[in-house]
């Protein structure tokens, strides 16, 4: 042990770190919290955490908050996402198609070309048969 370096016994100046566990709701309702405190509790029974926050007189408060194990998140793979884009890039197109020619069918029915269902023109020469 080198004298120049003084000795470190931390186990007597820090007390134990700890995760508060409960058991549910009821054992939230029963904790009791210092004025104006906070803290987290594990809820052992769900997979949840409780943030107690105390008032000014002690009473405590507690939102429940609740949480799941971390996922990372897959590799993207970019020969995939081009083809995803080049898929969509084609539905664009067709879709495109079918619209210019709504367009254009509906361009016609309004100049009296092809719309020969339930217009005057159509009821006269049927009557006239």
């Amino acid at each position: 042990m080198n004298p120049m370096v003084p000795n470190r016994n931390y186990s007597n100046i820090l007390p134990p770190q700890q995760v508060l566990q409960v058991q549910g709701k009821p054992s939230i309702d029963m904790l009791q919290m210092s004025p104006n405190s906070s803290l987290l509790a594990m809820d052992m029974t769900a997979p949840i955490v409780w943030l107690c926050v105390s008032d000014g007189i002690g009473r405590v408060t507690a939102t429940p908050y609740d949480i799941f194990l971390h996922k990372e998140p897959e590799p993207v793979d970019n020969n995939t996402l081009l083809q995803r884009i080049s898929n969509l890039e084609t539905s664009i197109g067709r879709m495109e198609g079918l619209l210019n020619g709504l367009q254009s069918y509906d361009a016609n029915a309004r100049n009296g070309y092809g719309a020969t269902h339930g217009t005057a023109d159509s009821q006269s020469s049927v009557s006239s048969n």
